[in-house]
Parts: structure tokens; sequence; C-alpha cells
């Protein structure tokens, strides 16, 4: 239980940063 919730986390926290850098590339060139 405890590898699936961490897993799951992880899984969570690596979309949030994705998102978070594109969010970031859209204030630098608003083109993309």
């Amino acid at each position: 239980l405890t590898t699936i919730r961490t897993k799951y986390r992880a899984l969570t926290n690596k979309v949030k940063q994705e998102e978070a850098v594109d969010a970031y590339r859209r204030l630098i060139d608003p083109t993309l």
C-alpha cells in the first residue's frame, strides 16, 4: 500500500512539474 502511495505521489509530482514547465515556457514565449 505504501509503495503504491509513493508511486502515485511521484507521478502527480512529475505531472505538476511538467505543467509548471509548460506554463513557464508560455510566459517566456507566448507563440508556443
